[in-house]
């Protein structure tokens, strides 16, 4: 019967591609795996914190028993973080070892790594975020849905990373991104009426002229304000031309603008 292995000894266990420049995303996860087999993750993590040093004379007030447990404990601990230092360098390629080479303990070392290949490359994709909002075009005769859901979910990614893009500009990224074409074009002078009048400071009254429509599409496109409970409060003649408050919401906004370029392309 062989001898029961030691947690702490390094184990066919690390058999996966060590740290480079692209693949901190499955590195992560792996190095997890591993430090939790070897019962070190709770100290790379934070979680399991190193016990204060104890004096390295017993103190007069404290027994040796006592004094003897404390010192085991703190040297125990410094072994465990060692030995999860240790493992994580082994699993990484020598050009990642500049980036903690000021790190003290194993977490130290995990945080550093995430900083540079997460933390840093998520202010890196944000470009690439906005890239692809201010380059994507709207296919004609794809779903105009589907169109304005992709942007509002990479608008939900440049948002996520704590960039932050006006509402309105999202909306009018969106009136570009139609196709360059005199039937569009003239589409597009409306919309971007629409989102003038919209566009007003906080706090002022806000909505939308629907006398500047077309006649014909005016009752369907009150109703249409109705249903989404914009101007619950207007009454009268839909077809005057007064001011519809509009809530300013990006969501709602785009909603308005696919339905006027439904209604104008019928």
């Amino acid at each position: 019967m062989s001898p029961a292995r030691d947690p702490l000894e390094p184990s066919e266990a690390f058999k996966f591609p060590k740290l480079n420049v692209q693949n901190y995303a499955n590195w992560s996860v792996h190095m997890q795996s591993a430090l939790q087999a070897k019962y070190l993750w709770l100290i790379v993590n934070g979680t399991e914190t190193c016990p204060q040093k104890p004096d390295d004379k017993k103190p007069d007030n404290v027994s040796m028993a006592d004094w003897k447990v404390e010192m085991r404990e703190y040297i125990e601990w410094m072994s465990r973080d060692e030995v999860a230092q240790g493992l994580m360098r082994g699993a990484v390629e020598e050009s990642q070892w500049p980036h903690v080479t000021a790190s003290k303990t194993s977490k130290e070392m995990w945080d550093d790594w995430k900083k540079v290949h997460q933390d840093n490359q998520k202010k890196i994709n944000v470009h690439y975020f906005f890239e692809e909002l201010y380059t994507r075009k709207y296919i004609d005769g794809s779903p105009m849905a589907d169109h304005i859901t992709a942007i509002l979910n990479i608008k939900h990614k440049i948002t996520q990373v704590g960039e932050t893009i006006p509402d309105l500009h999202v909306a009018r990224t969106m009136i570009l991104s139609l196709p360059k074409t005199p039937s569009w074009d003239l589409i597009k002078i409306q919309l971007f009426d629409i989102e003038t009048r919209a566009g007003h400071e906080s706090g002022s009254p806000v909505g939308i002229p629907v006398g500047f429509l077309t006649h014909g599409i005016k009752d369907v496109f009150y109703r249409f304000l109705t249903d989404l409970s914009i101007n619950n409060s207007v009454t009268g003649n839909p077809c005057a031309n007064r001011w519809v408050p509009m809530d300013q919401s990006l969501e709602k906004l785009l909603r308005i603008l696919s339905f006027v370029i439904c209604m104008i392309t019928l």
